[in-house]
């Protein structure tokens, strides 16, 4: 289970740890690009795939190594963050609406949008 006060107390501490070995410092443009495209589909079916473990390491790997990537890149990732979050909003909505479902399931999500918005603003 993910927890944002332990991952943000890591964050500032410089020790966050990523699963992945992935780096998008050094790598060409063409792989950085099908790296995004792939997590952009993700995201777009279901914000709720942010919990999927590759691909959270994956955006914890775009969040860490901003700075070494594509500005163009960047723009299209940071989008693809934002329209993830969205759809996860929208599913929260959804839920809230329905009787008898529990909004909370979607905390985790919500979490790991908040933590890669902060390490992305903290960079930027």
């Amino acid at each position: 289970m993910f927890n944002l006060h332990e991952q943000l107390i890591s964050l500032q501490e410089g020790e966050t740890e990523i699963q992945s070995g992935f780096s998008f410092d050094g790598i060409d443009n063409t792989i950085a690009k099908r790296t995004i495209n792939s997590i952009t589909d993700k995201l777009v079916v279901s914000g709720e795939n942010i919990t999927d473990a590759e691909t959270f390491d994956l955006l914890m790997c775009f969040a860490r190594d901003l700075a070494a990537i594509d500005p163009k890149l960047v723009a299209r990732g940071l989008d693809m963050l934002v329209t993830g979050f969205e759809n996860q909003i929208k599913q929260v909505a959804s839920t809230m609406s329905t009787a008898g479902h529990d909004p909370t399931r979607h905390a985790e999500a919500l979490d790991r949008y908040a933590f890669l918005f902060q390490w992305t603003i903290e960079l930027g």
